[in-house]
């Protein structure tokens, strides 16, 4: 008798217990449900408010054209042009680029074994050199006249440069050479002013807009270049011609 009234018990308990978890879905649903009429509200009001997405204007257009020759010792000079247009409001005294091949000099990250060796023998536009500074990454370039709005820019540079042993991105590994960011690369300009961010050697801390490449290159025969181009093939000519247009 005893064990029967204990059967009871437990039958009672485990319906007892089936009920309140019915319950609490029922609830957790009922919740759910709001969210999602909540959710549909919003972008029914969204949509009727005729909403349209805008992006920020880089202040800038940028084409490059880059000339790269590699040597058996893995030396690499570059010709590299770059043709700039002003679409911002602002007269232009300066442009401003990233050059993060320096970060990974010896007079900037001096624990490196191997660092890389940066030399820039010349920087002009149209044809007449020009005064810079480069410090760190920033590549400051004064003009000698103001570059108004609509206006355009061809600047040219002529450098060499060895790649760091365990660099970040722009790196050495065994015999493969990493060539991430290896030129000098034009900032966006916002807010009156360039956007060039401090270097970090984490995630991507450098502003620049979409552009069209042009790269010419002449490498080693026992090399083959690897990149994001649309026809690209394995393995590549030592001497070719690429084109990326956004």
């Amino acid at each position: 008798m005893l064990r029967r009234l204990e059967r009871e018990v437990i039958k009672k308990k485990i319906i007892i217990i089936f009920l309140v978890l019915m319950c609490v879905f029922f609830v957790a649903w009922k919740l759910n449900k709001q969210d999602d009429n909540l959710e549909s509200t919003v972008t029914k009001k969204v949509k009727r408010e005729g909403f349209i997405s805008k992006g920020l204007n880089p202040g800038n257009s940028s084409d490059y054209d880059i000339k790269l020759t590699m040597d058996n010792n893995g030396n690499f000079r570059f010709e590299s042009t770059c043709l700039i247009k002003n679409l911002s409001n602002d007269d232009w005294e300066q442009l401003i680029f990233y050059f993060i091949p320096n970060m990974f000099t010896k007079s900037v990250s001096s624990e490196l074994e191997h660092p890389s060796k940066v030399d820039i023998q010349n920087i002009s536009i149209d044809g007449k050199k020009v005064n810079y500074s480069l410090d760190k990454d920033t590549l400051s370039i004064m003009l000698m006249e103001k570059l108004k709005p609509n206006q355009e820019i061809k600047v040219n540079f002529s450098y060499e440069l060895t790649i760091p042993e365990k660099g970040i991105r722009f790196t050495k590994n065994n015999s493969n050479f990493h060539l991430a960011q290896f030129y000098p690369m034009l900032a966006t300009y916002r807010s009156h002013k360039w956007n060039k961010e401090v270097y970090l050697d984490r995630g991507e801390t450098y502003h620049t807009t979409f552009s069209n490449f042009k790269l010419t290159y002449d490498i080693p025969k026992e090399y083959t270049l690897v990149s994001s181009f649309d026809h690209e093939v394995f393995p590549s000519l030592n001497k070719g011609y690429l084109k990326f247009r956004m």
